[in-house]
């Protein structure tokens, strides 16, 4: 395949609606902030104007994140509070 063909068709993949996500440790080496940074700014903001189940629901999932982070521990806990049941990993 020549280089130019190659440039179309990833131009052709990238323009369709592709969605790419990038997880924290590639910006963290680009000096961006971690989970750790979001893990305290959800604590430090989430919670205020919240309805009252949602409060409630904030009121397990905090304590998590405190104690836990945003990491895969804190997930599969999510998953066996709110949906009661231990997620395949």
């Amino acid at each position: 395949m020549e280089l130019h063909d190659l440039k179309i068709r990833l131009q052709q993949h990238l323009s369709d609606g592709l969605v790419t996500i990038i997880g924290s440790g590639l910006s963290c080496a680009e000096g961006l902030p971690g989970m750790q940074e979001l893990a305290d700014h959800l604590c430090g903001t989430v919670g205020p104007g919240l309805s009252a189940d949602d409060h409630a629901s904030w009121s397990v999932i905090m304590p998590l994140i405190q104690a836990k982070g945003l990491d895969v521990d804190f997930r599969a806990d999510l998953t066996r509070i709110f949906v009661g049941k231990s997620p395949a990993m």
